[in-house]
């Protein structure tokens, strides 16, 4: 005989009531180190971190979320929502202020910020920056095809030099680099081929050409070669697109033999330098520069300005008649202002520095972290050069626990779950930064040690 099913707003009041009851067992303590307090286990948060699921269930309006979402919601994001939602109240730099619970502020080391390079610093040519805005104003209140700004073509025209390319397009946004300029190069007739672990705003811009897309599996290129293989000639153009650094899994993309596949079928190589560009390469030119690479190996590099330059924007490099193609279709080039010139001030600044010096900086850090950390015992994700830095915890029931008592330790780290990994692939993600100091990171894995032992999240033999 089946059980009567519960409405599904009484179940889950019975669900949020269940979680209320035992939100703060405490089952063990660990000794106190650096007059820090003691690490507290508890299974669940507090009962006012349920608050946006109530809120949902009490509302006289339908359900926004569907039973699976609303599951999760209830039985983990709205337990561990506050590690995602806490304030920041200075510049990121190697340290930043965050707000506590109780309201006041506290310096911490900041391990998880994109500031590869350490430029986000509010002292780095800041009168330069007064100049620009003194010039051009703050915003720029005009779209470029109507009137453009000699800031704009001078940034294009270094971003191009910087990249040895034939010609630069510079957006506004990061994500609308690849959302928009995906459409412009790709047509109902063409076919995309995208890493299944390609960012969101590539598959938006997958789905904006209105291309067929096909993906193949992640560092398994017998999967890219298996579609590539088939009949293309009914394609006007066939695109394969990849990351040059997974930021969620640390890895580069094996763009050596990704290129040998070019060679042999003839696609167009799109490469996604978000993460990579400025961090990666003798030069900070990227992934390609780091595998010393010929320029004309790929067809499309897109970068952003939101990590190694400590901007905002995004760009795409590669030869002209490429480039013309996106600069001639781009909605934003022609219906939407340009970025701040302050902005575009701030790369140029970046781009006038020896990027070589913290490139090399970065890759020491990155390198010192890493190793640190298998030593221990932790489970790494990555190449051993990546400054983003994955340490897989799996359950994703500890992932407030760890990361509340980094904080108490001084330490901002970001832990990462469903459904930006999968559900059993919980993680903490260090992004190190040339600004970080070995003292700091030596720290880090002290205190890493200590909570790897207390809450079972190192899983590999421990290194002497």
């Amino acid at each position: 005989m089946f059980h009567k099913i519960l409405p599904r707003r009484v179940y889950l009041l019975k669900v949020a009531r269940s979680l209320e009851i035992s939100s703060n067992i405490i089952l063990k303590q660990h000794p106190i180190e650096d007059d820090l307090p003691p690490l507290p286990f508890k299974r669940t948060s507090t009962e006012g971190q349920l608050a946006g699921f109530k809120h949902e269930v009490h509302s006289k309006w339908a359900p926004t979320l569907n039973s699976f979402s609303s599951l999760y919601n209830v039985g983990a994001y709205s337990r561990a929502k506050t590690c995602f939602h806490r304030e920041i109240a200075s510049c990121p730099t190697d340290v930043v202020k965050v707000r506590t619970q109780d309201g006041s502020l506290d310096t911490v080391i900041n391990i998880c910020s994109y500031n590869y390079l350490g430029f986000a610093a509010t002292d780095f040519a800041t009168e330069k920056l007064i100049a620009c805005a003194k010039t051009y104003g703050i915003g720029s209140y005009i779209n470029r095809s109507a009137k453009d700004m000699q800031i704009f073509q001078d940034l294009e025209t270094k971003m191009k030099n910087f990249m040895q390319v034939e010609d630069c397009i510079v957006h506004t946004m990061g994500y609308d680099t690849n959302a928009m300029s995906i459409p412009c190069i790709a047509t109902p007739k063409s076919l995309i081929i995208s890493d299944q672990f390609n960012h969101n705003s590539i598959v938006k811009g997958c789905q904006y050409s209105g291309a067929k897309t096909a993906r193949f599996k992640h560092s398994d290129l017998s999967t890219l070669e298996k579609v590539l293989s088939q009949d293309l000639k009914k394609y006007d153009r066939v695109i394969v697109i990849c990351e040059g650094l997974y930021s969620m899994e640390g890895s580069f993309v094996d763009l050596p033999a990704v290129v040998k596949l070019r060679e042999k079928y003839g696609f167009l190589l799109f490469v996604d330098e978000a993460h990579s560009v400025g961090a990666l390469g003798q030069h900070g030119q990227g992934v390609r520069d780091y595998f010393e690479l010929p320029i004309d190996c790929v067809d499309f590099y897109m970068g952003t300005f939101t990590k190694s330059f400590a901007s905002t924007g995004g760009y795409v490099a590669g030869k002209k008649y490429l480039i013309d193609e996106i600069r001639n279709k781009v909605p934003f080039y022609n219906q939407s202002v340009a970025m701040s010139p302050v902005f575009a001030q701030q790369i140029l600044n970046v781009l006038s520095q020896d990027l070589q010096v913290h490139t090399q900086r970065l890759k020491a850090n990155s390198i010192r972290m890493r190793t640190g950390l298998k030593k221990l015992g932790f489970t790494v994700y990555g190449n051993d050069d990546s400054p983003v830095i994955p340490v897989l915890f799996y359950n994703p029931i500890k992932m407030k626990c760890i990361s509340d008592k980094l904080l108490e330790r001084k330490i901002a780290a970001v832990v990462v779950g469903f459904p930006a990994v999968p559900m059993v692939s919980a993680r903490i993600r260090f992004c190190m930064s040339a600004s970080h100091t070995d003292e700091e990171i030596d720290y880090i894995l002290k205190h890493m040690d200590q909570i790897g032992d207390f809450l079972s999240i190192k899983f590999e033999p421990v290194q002497k």
